[in-house]
Parts: structure tokens; sequence; C-alpha cells
């Protein structure tokens, strides 16, 4: 089973590549399905992007209604993209 370290390895290597913040969150949901065979906690997905970019956990607990997350979502992606938009690129700055 990987690591954390593993899933923010891909997550940061998809946001330096110019990726979408919730094409991110995309992959990294199906990064963790893949390993888990179904079921991801959306504990464990803000996890990995607050170890990943340094987002705060009041900041991602505005993406839990997303779309992606449930056919009932009511934050859209360019909602999601317009809140880890602006950590993102802080972090990848910061990176640099």
């Amino acid at each position: 089973m990987k690591q954390a370290t593993d899933y923010i390895l891909v997550i940061r290597s998809a946001a330096s590549k110019g990726m979408q913040p919730h094409k991110i969150v995309e992959l990294l949901l199906s990064s963790l399905r893949s390993e888990r065979s179904g079921h991801v906690s959306i504990v464990e997905v803000e996890h990995v992007l607050m170890q990943g970019f340094n987002i705060p956990l009041r900041v991602l607990r505005d993406i839990e209604p997303w779309q992606g997350f449930s056919d009932d979502g009511v934050t859209t992606n360019e909602d999601v993209d317009a809140l880890l938009g602006p950590w993102i690129k802080d972090y990848l700055r910061s990176a640099a």
C-alpha cells in the first residue's frame, strides 16, 4: 500500500505541470480508489492535500460538498479551483 508521501509526490508533480486544482483532486481520488478498491475517506484526501500544499484544513473543509465527491455535491469544479488554486500557486512559488 502506498504511503501519503507517494500521493504527495503525484499531486505536486501534477501541479507543477499546470494541472487545474479540481483535476489534481480527481487524480488523487483516482489513485486512492485504485489502491483501496472503492471507498476513500474525504479526510484522507484532505490530509494529503494539507501535507502536499500546506492548505489549512478550514479551507479544505469548504470542498467537502464538491460534485466530485458526491452526485449530490453543490460545490463545482470552478469553486474548487478558486479555493485551492491560490494555495497551490503559493506552494509552487515557495518550492521553486
